[in-house]
């Protein structure tokens, strides 16, 4: 309840979260959209493409946010979807979909950021449209499962600490979505 508290005194509006299976994700999307007043409206996926109804959601949104991890299986995954989906939009002009953004997430403190910069040409050229904001590997979401830790990061509610969104990348990822996006 004190969340909650905390919520009403920072005057910011709560958002809603709606949950809908991938197959009508982008209807009850759509529903939301006619309902309130939003620039932005974030439909989270599975992980797979094996699930009923990812596919028509994908392309039928206006951009997929793919994370990308410098780790071979994954990337091999996370590009082999990527370049498909690119390709899908590049011969089907009538798609609202318009572009896949490959953000890096999970990146070591003290990896090589060579070798992502490297990764991330390779991916341009490849043309993918790779975010320059990387989110770092960071055990402070961990953290939030210990009941001794009383600031929350990840809640839907309110913003999170200064302290612990410093160093996180969600703000520049944030400042980054809103140009490409033209929001």
């Amino acid at each position: 309840m004190a969340l909650l508290d905390g919520q009403r005194e920072s005057g910011r509006k709560i958002y809603p979260i709606v949950a809908a299976k991938p197959e009508n994700a982008r209807e009850v999307a759509a529903d939301l959209a006619a309902k309130g007043d939003y620039d932005v409206i974030f439909i989270d996926m599975p992980g797979t493409m094996d699930a009923k109804g990812v596919l028509p959601t994908i392309f039928s949104s206006d951009y997929v946010l793919t994370p990308i991890v410098a780790d071979n299986i994954v990337m091999d995954s996370s590009l082999s979807f990527a370049r498909t989906t690119v390709k899908v939009i590049r011969s089907n002009n009538g798609l609202p979909l318009k572009d896949v953004l490959l953000l890096w997430i999970k990146v070591k403190h003290r990896s090589n950021s060579d070798v992502l910069s490297r990764f991330s040409e390779k991916l341009g050229e490849l043309g993918m449209t790779v975010l320059k904001t990387v989110i770092p590997d960071t055990c402070r979401y961990d953290k939030e499962i210990s009941e001794s830790v009383k600031p929350y990061f990840r809640c839907s509610l309110l913003p999170p600490p200064a302290q612990y969104l410093k160093g996180s990348g969600l703000k520049e990822l944030a400042e980054e979505l809103i140009i490409k996006l033209n929001i």
